[in-house]
């Protein structure tokens, strides 16, 4: 039997309510950033921004480029920030990612609000590329995704991908090694 406080049980249960069903959302002061009253619910939100981070890096190392550069909560268009920017400094190409929270979706946690389109727009119009990561993508069961389970991979594969067309980047490329044409 695992043994956990009474905080810790409740930060599990709505974790697993938040990831399973799409019309459960968390309201009130403080329960977002400043993680409730009593931390109940501290740590929910940055728990996908630090996967996503050390998922950004990991594609980073794996390009092999000291050339790409991330940057985090990059400002633009007046009050708009952007979660992560990733610039690659030889092509001066950049997308910028979003991490698609329970906050830009309407009731059913699935759909866009007219907000976050009116917010994506001025961004597109601004010349912004931008690469969406949707929350619920990332949990399985309530959990995060485990980094080594293969459904992680494929979403993964499909997120490299993205990042590297807007970034101009060849698939497998690797600077200074020959690539056979045929």
């Amino acid at each position: 039997m695992t043994t956990m406080s009474y905080r810790e049980a409740m930060r599990t249960a709505l974790r697993e309510a938040l990831a399973g069903d799409p019309r459960v959302f968390l309201m009130g002061e403080d329960v977002g950033r400043y993680g409730g009253t009593y931390a109940v619910t501290k740590g929910l939100l940055e728990e996908f921004e630090h996967l996503l981070l050390h998922c950004l890096q990991e594609f980073i190392d794996g390009q092999g480029m000291i050339r790409l550069k991330l940057f985090n909560q990059v400002k633009t268009c007046g009050q708009k920030r952007l979660d992560f920017v990733l610039y690659d400094e030889d092509t001066t190409r950049s997308v910028a990612i979003e991490v698609d929270g329970p906050d830009h979706f309407v009731e059913d946690g699935r759909t866009y609000s007219s907000a976050h389109m009116e917010r994506v727009s001025v961004l597109k119009r601004a010349g912004w590329n931008i690469v969406h990561v949707p929350y619920f993508q990332w949990y399985q069961n309530g959990w995060l995704y485990d980094r080594n389970d293969p459904k992680f991979e494929r979403l993964l594969e499909k997120f490299y991908g993205e990042l590297m067309e807007h970034l101009g980047l060849l698939r497998g490329y690797i600077p200074g090694r020959q690539i056979d044409l045929g």
